[in-house]
C-alpha cells in the first residue's frame, strides 16, 4: 500500500498510525516476532489443547450463529456447554435468504433447547436476527460485535484495572478474548477446518493499545475462508448465560 509522505512537523504519533492500519504495535518501533500476529496459535491448539474435559452436565448449553456475509460462504451454528464445545456438532449451511436462514436456526433451537442464542446483529445477520425474532426464537440475543466491550479491561471485573489486564478495541475482540482464555481448559472437536479456522484472524492493536482483531472481508482477502466458524464458537462467549 503506497504511503503519502507529510512534511516532518505534521507526522503523526506512532499509536496513531497503528490504530489507522491496525498495526500490531505494543510501543514505539515494538513489532512482534514473526509468526505471532496470529490471535491463537495452531501450532498450540494442535498439540496443547485438552482433548476431552468433564463439563458440567448441569450448566446451560449455548448456541452461537455466525452468518457469512458472501453468499458463496457458509453460515455455522456451534453449541457450548460449560468446558464442552466438542459433544454437539456444527450446523452448517449457505445463506440463500434471511428467512430460510431463521428457520433453519430455528430448527436447531427447538432441536437442542438452548438457554441463550446468541446471534452476531451485524451486517447480514441483521435480517436474519430480525425475522428470528418475529418467529419468536426463544432465549434470542443479538450481539452487536462492533459495539464497545462490556468491559474496557479483562480484570475490571470487580476490581481496580491494573496495567497486566488486558483491553479490547470492541465487543468482537472480547468475545474472542474470552474464548482464548477458556481455550485453556474447554473442550474441542478434532476438525483441521475448524482449527484453522480459529487460527486463521490476525490481530493488532488501536491508539487505546487495546486488541483489535481483523475482520472477516480481510481474512478472505489473505486468500482464506471467511472464519465464521470460530466466530460461532467466540459467540457463546457473548454474555454469560443461565439456565
Amino acid at each position: 500500500m503506497a504511503r503519502r509522505s507529510q512534511p516532518a512537523d505534521r507526522k503523526a504519533p506512532l499509536n496513531e498510525i497503528a490504530a489507522a492500519f491496525c498495526l500490531p504495535l505494543r510501543g514505539p518501533g515494538v513489532f512482534p516476532r514473526p509468526g505471532t500476529l496470529h490471535f491463537l496459535d495452531r501450532r498450540w491448539l494442535d498439540a496443547g489443547r485438552p482433548h476431552t474435559t468433564s463439563a458440567d452436565p448441569g450448566a446451560p448449553l449455548i448456541m452461537g450463529v455466525s452468518i457469512a456475509r458472501d453468499i458463496e460462504d457458509q453460515s455455522v451454528i456451534r453449541f457450548r456447554r460449560d468446558l464442552d464445545a466438542r459433544s454437539l456438532p456444527a450446523v452448517r449451511f449457505y445463506l440463500s435468504n434471511p428467512t430460510q436462514s431463521a428457520r433453519r436456526i430455528l430448527h436447531e433451537v427447538r432441536l437442542t433447547n438452548p438457554a441463550a442464542v446468541f446471534i452476531d446483529s451485524t451486517g447480514t445477520g441483521c435480517a436474519v436476527h430480525a425475522r428470528l425474532a418475529e418467529l419468536g426464537c426463544p432465549h434470542l440475543v443479538g450481539v452487536d460485535v462492533y459495539a464497545r466491550p462490556d468491559h474496557a479491561q479483562s480484570g475490571a471485573v470487580g476490581g481496580a484495572a491494573n496495567d497486566d489486564d488486558v483491553r479490547y478495541h470492541d465487543k468482537r475482540a472480547e468475545m474472542w478474548g474470552r474464548m482464548k482464555e477458556w481455550l485453556n481448559v474447554g473442550s474441542l472437536p478434532d476438525d483441521p477446518d475448524f482449527l484453522a479456522a480459529l487460527a486463521s484472524v490476525e490481530y493488532g492493536y488501536d491508539g487505546a493499545d487495546a486488541i483489535q482483531l481483523e475482520r472477516k472481508y480481510d481474512v478472505k482477502l489473505r486468500g482464506l475462508p471467511s472464519p465464521d466458524d470460530a466466530e460461532a464458537l467466540a459467540l457463546t462467549f457473548a454474555y454469560p448465560a443461565q439456565r
